[in-house]
C-alpha cells in the first residue's frame, strides 16, 4: 500500500474524534493509540505497526452489500458510468458561466445474501495468504525476533450503511462484528489475531477493534443477529454533481 493510501485511512477514521469505536477484547486503549500512531506502509500485508517489540501486520480490504459479479460491485459499476457521464457533460462547458447540474439515483441492490457472500468471499483470499504475510515479516532483516500478529482492516463500504427491520418493525443497523455469520468465520480463522471494521451507521463512520480470541468472540455472539433471517432496509443513494464556470480575472 502506498503512503498516500495509508494517510488517507488514518485520517478518515482515527484523526476525528466524532467517529464512534468500540473495542473489544484483551486490548487496552493505550495498545490501540500504539498501534496506531506507529503504522507505516508495506506491500504484503498493507501496513503495519510496531510498539512494545511487537510487530502487527495489518491487511486492509473493502466489500459492500451489493450484488457482485466477476465485473465487481454493482454499486462501483453504476457509479463509475455516472462519473462517465458527469465528465463528458463537463465537457461540453465552453464559455464563462456556463452551468450544469446533474442527478443521479442508483437503486440499491444489497441483500443479505451479498453481504455475507461478498465478506466471506474477500475475508476467505486474504486469509488464504497469511502465512505469506507472517513470511515476509520473517525473512525481512528489520524485524528479526520480534512477536507478529496478523489483523485486517475490513472496511464496509457500502453507500448509506446497512439496516435491517427488526422484529418490532424498528430500523436497525448493523455491522460485521454484530453478525452472527461474521463472528462464526472468525471461530474459524484463528490465523488472523485481530480485526479492526469499519462501517457507516448513517450518521457517522463506526469503527470496531476486537481481539480474535474464545474470550470476546463468546461476548459478540450473545450480542449479534442472524441477519439471515432478516429483512433488510433498503436506500437508494443519491448523487447531485455541479459545475460552473467561474471566469478568470
Amino acid at each position: 500500500m502506498e503512503q498516500k493510501e495509508l494517510y488517507k485511512i488514518v485520517s478518515k477514521y482515527f484523526s476525528n474524534e466524532i467517529n464512534y469505536m468500540n473495542v473489544y477484547g484483551d486490548i487496552k486503549q493505550e495498545e490501540i493509540v500504539k498501534m496506531f500512531k506507529s503504522l507505516y506502509s508495506y506491500e504484503r500485508p498493507d501496513f503495519f505497526s510496531i510498539y512494545d517489540n511487537k510487530l502487527i501486520g495489518i491487511e486492509h480490504f473493502e466489500f459492500d452489500s451489493y450484488k457482485k459479479n466477476t465485473k465487481g460491485s454493482d454499486y462501483r459499476k453504476k457509479e463509475a458510468l455516472i462519473n462517465k457521464e458527469v465528465d463528458k457533460a463537463n465537457k461540453q462547458l465552453k464559455v464563462n458561466n456556463d452551468m450544469i447540474m446533474l442527478h443521479n439515483e442508483i437503486v440499491n441492490t444489497s441483500s443479505a445474501e451479498s453481504y455475507i457472500n461478498n465478506l466471506y468471499t474477500v475475508f476467505n483470499s486474504h486469509y488464504e495468504k497469511i502465512a505469506e504475510y507472517e513470511n515476509n515479516f520473517k525473512t525481512d532483516v528489520n524485524f528479526k525476533n520480534m512477536e507478529i500478529e496478523i489483523w485486517f482492516f475490513i472496511e464496509d463500504v457500502t453507500p448509506l450503511g446497512n439496516f435491517y427491520i427488526n422484529d418490532n418493525d424498528k430500523i436497525c443497523f448493523f455491522d460485521i462484528i454484530h453478525i452472527k455469520q461474521f463472528i462464526e468465520l472468525l471461530a474459524k480463522s484463528p490465523n488472523v489475531k485481530g480485526i479492526i471494521g469499519t462501517s457507516f451507521n448513517g450518521k457517522e463512520d463506526k469503527i470496531s477493534i476486537i481481539k480474535n480470541n474464545s474470550e470476546t468472540l463468546k461476548v459478540l455472539k450473545s450480542e449479534c443477529v442472524d441477519i439471515e433471517t432478516k429483512k433488510l432496509q433498503a436506500f437508494n443513494p443519491q448523487l447531485l454533481d455541479y459545475t460552473l464556470i467561474i471566469p478568470k480575472k
